[in-house]
């Protein structure tokens, strides 16, 4: 199945979310029944220990979900082609996190 397939899919699900209210409370009943609505309605499976959560438009003024990336030691990262690898971190004034490349020749 093609991301595009799996995208349908899922747009159709959220489609009958809106508007089937049996549907969209079943759906929304946590914590299984999310992914077997999804899996059942899209026909896609998922593990079993996957979550899948349906916000309210007033959960989702409330909530922000983010995607947490992969750790890269320090000693992993390569300096990309045109930059130099910087030997102590740049101070930020900010707070943000130091930076460990900087623009170079």
């Amino acid at each position: 199945m093609t991301n595009d397939e799996r995208l349908d899919r899922l747009t159709s699900v959220l489609t009958r979310a809106g508007s089937d209210i049996k549907f969209a409370i079943d759906a929304s009943a946590p914590p299984k029944r999310p992914s077997k609505a999804v899996s059942e309605a899209g026909e896609i499976e998922f593990p079993p220990d996957f979550e899948i959560q349906f916000l309210t438009p007033e959960q989702r003024m409330k909530k922000l979900v983010l995607a947490m990336p992969d750790f890269i030691s320090r000693k992993m990262r390569t300096p990309k082609p045109g930059m130099r690898k910087i030997t102590r971190p740049a101070p930020i004034p900010t707070g943000g996190p130091s930076l460990l490349f900087d623009q170079g020749s």
